[in-house]
């Protein structure tokens, strides 16, 4: 799961996700706005077969995205 989130944030970044980490902030490190960082709920949403409850979210970091996904799972 942790593989596929990566992968879906170095598409929407235009980083290899080999080089994605945990501790990168996804607006700074990432460059997602908050259209991509919907672009990427979609994405893993569709991927994953589920709807997030709360899309306004505190996301800030790759590690919290990853939170919010399997805490929504």
């Amino acid at each position: 799961m942790i593989h596929a989130i990566k992968k879906i944030l170095g598409e929407f970044s235009g980083m290899d996700y080999k080089l994605v980490t945990n501790d990168m902030h996804l607006k700074d490190d990432l460059y997602l706005d908050d259209s991509d960082l919907d672009d990427v709920l979609n994405e893993i949403e569709d991927l994953f077969g589920f709807e997030f409850n709360d899309r306004d979210a505190e996301l800030v970091y790759v590690s919290d995205l990853i939170a919010f996904v399997k805490a929504t799972i």
